[in-house]
């Protein structure tokens, strides 16, 4: 099994307003939605209390995600996202290279399961799994 397709492309931004605004206005960028994520999700995959974030589309339905961490690093490149079709296997797989991740965690919605591990550069990478018929 490997990567099924490029999920989204994630920046983190120091004014999430100016950069929402950059992306939609200036580049033609589409609002999709946006969250406050808080609690135990967040925390255990990223080991953040909170983050706020807005999902923008191109017309093809190209996903960038722009992150307000309240600890934002100098580091603007945040992570890439990969869609897979068994989260558990890709995991297992990237043990064998000894890659550590985080633990396989279901979303709020019940639709995706998600883990978060690092490229041997450090590079965050997102890896999901959509769950069908659900």
């Amino acid at each position: 099994m490997s990567i099924c397709n490029i999920r989204h492309v994630c920046l983190c931004v120091s004014n999430l307003q100016k950069a929402d605004y950059f992306y939609r206005k200036v580049l033609g960028l589409h609002y999709v939605n946006s969250e406050v994520e808080e609690g135990d999700f967040i925390k255990s995959l990223l080991g953040l209390d909170s983050l706020t974030w807005v999902k923008l589309a191109t017309d093809s339905g190209d996903i960038l995600e722009l992150y307000w961490l309240p600890t934002k690093t100098n580091d603007s490149f945040n992570h890439i996202a990969f869609t897979v079709e068994n989260v558990q296997y890709m995991r297992n797989k990237l043990k064998e290279f000894e890659i550590e991740c985080s633990e396989i965690k279901l979303d709020k919605s019940g639709t995706h399961k998600v883990m978060f591990c690092r490229d041997p550069e450090k590079n965050m990478l997102e890896i999901v799994e959509e769950i069908k018929n659900v």
